[in-house]
């Protein structure tokens, strides 16, 4: 993995100038098949877009962990304190996951249901922050055409910095949802 290589995000929102905490980015491919899935899975309208970004994280502010299938705090909080041991994750940084992880469980009882995305995101990473984690790499084995390709989830989202926009075209995402392992 080359943090200073360029980093990839697909989308169909037009102008991104910045990212939520839990974004997630890969290799120009994978932005691609994210674009397609997100219309032909997700039904989000909108043009296909590339952004290219250039990450500012060094490699020890990485932790390595598995797939969870979606930038969901919770989902993130309950495989990392699963996977706790095999993958290093300290007892202080296991509590502050569990609070958090509580927290926001009990947010959207109070909220009846409903949940603030981007304030979820936020809690979260600033637990993950204040232990020295600015992303997580995971093998992206959901929109990558190889095993091997990794991808990111950025916590820090200061540390993304936007380098372009790219029109995708929409016969191109149509073709690759065709053969996408979500459209199986």
């Amino acid at each position: 993995m080359d943090l200073e290589e360029s980093w990839y995000h697909g989308t169909r929102t037009e102008n991104i100038t910045k990212f939520w905490p839990l974004s997630h980015f890969g290799d120009v491919e994978s932005a691609k098949m994210v674009c397609a899935n997100k219309k032909y899975k997700d039904g989000h309208n909108g043009d296909p877009y590339i952004v290219e970004v250039k990450l500012k994280i060094n490699e020890n502010e990485v932790f390595e962990f598995i797939d969870v299938g979606s930038p969901n705090p919770k989902s993130f909080a309950v495989e990392m304190l699963k996977e706790r041991w095999r993958n290093k994750i300290s007892d202080e940084l296991a509590k502050d996951i569990e609070e958090v992880r509580v927290k926001l469980i009990n947010a959207k009882k109070e909220a009846n249901g409903k949940t603030d995305l981007l304030k979820e995101r936020k809690e979260f990473a600033e637990v993950l922050i204040k232990h020295g984690i600015k992303a997580i790499s995971y093998p992206n084995v959901v929109e990558s055409k190889t095993k091997e390709e990794v991808s990111l989830c950025i916590i820090d989202s200061s540390a993304i910095e936007i380098i372009s926009h790219i029109a995708f075209c929409e016969s191109e995402a149509e073709r690759l949802w065709n053969i996408s392992s979500r459209n199986q």
